[in-house]
Formats: C-alpha cells, structure tokens, sequence
C-alpha cells in the first residue's frame, strides 16, 4: 500500500477511445492500489504541435499538464502522435516516441498511436510511466 501525495487524475488528451478508457483506469488502479480521476479535454493545446513533423511535442504537453493541473498526479494518454526534439542533433532531428515522462515531476504523457492500439502494451507502458512519475514523491504506508 502507498501513500500519495497528490491526488491522481488520468487525462484523456485528444483521445478517439481505440482502447476503453474505463479498462485502462481500471488496470492502473488495480496495478498500484489508487483511485484515479478521469477528464477528458479535446484538444491538446495548439503551441505543442509541430508542424514540420506532423506530431505534438511531449516536452511542451508535459508543461501543459504542470501549468493546468499542478495539484495533480497527471498521466496523459492521447490517439495522436508524440516526439521529442534531440537535443544533440544538429538537425535538431524529432524522433516519435511512444511516450514522455521526467522522474519526479507528477507528469507523464503516452500516445496510442505508438502501441497500435495494443491493450496489454498500453497498460504496461502506463504502469511504468507512473512507476517514474512517483518515484520521489511516493511514501510506504507502515
């Protein structure tokens, strides 16, 4: 059992439903013993798009997530397509990736659009990014 600092909330950013939102809730809930929170928004904020790529940056949704839900634990997962610039690249190359998350800022972003719609890779990829986004802030219930 663990105690959470904050209160969780699964955000469905741009979410068409390929994989069922409720199963997925109730995996991550099962996995780690939480109670999460569902909001579902639309679109995903127009500054992350990038346009020469023709995907959302993970970074820039990762600070969206931070600046509109800063009370929260916010796990993200959208239908579209996420990358990230590499940073060493002189081309300043964007790679896509299946999804985003920095070890103790609360935030985490995954896209569908990587797993191919796969349920089991889905949920795995979700345990292991709030694996990341708790590991600082998660204290063991005695």
């Amino acid at each position: 059992m663990i105690l959470l600092l904050k209160p969780v909330l699964f955000l469905l950013l741009a979410f068409n439903g390929e994989i069922d939102a409720k199963y997925l809730k109730k995996e991550l809930e099962k996995y780690y013993h939480v109670k999460c929170m569902v909001k579902k928004e639309q679109n995903i904020t127009s500054k992350a798009y990038d346009s020469n790529y023709h995907r959302y940056n993970a970074g820039k949704i990762l600070d969206y997530q931070q600046k509109n839900y800063p009370d929260y634990f916010t796990i993200a997962v959208t239908s579209r397509d996420i990358g990230i610039n590499k940073q060493s690249s002189r081309s300043g190359a964007n790679w896509g990736i299946l999804g985003y998350s920095i070890v103790g800022e609360q935030v985490a972003v995954m896209s569908v659009y990587r797993t191919k719609h796969n349920r089991q890779r889905t949920v795995k990829n979700l345990a292991m990014d709030w694996g990341l986004i708790t590991a600082i802030v998660v204290n063991p219930v005695l």
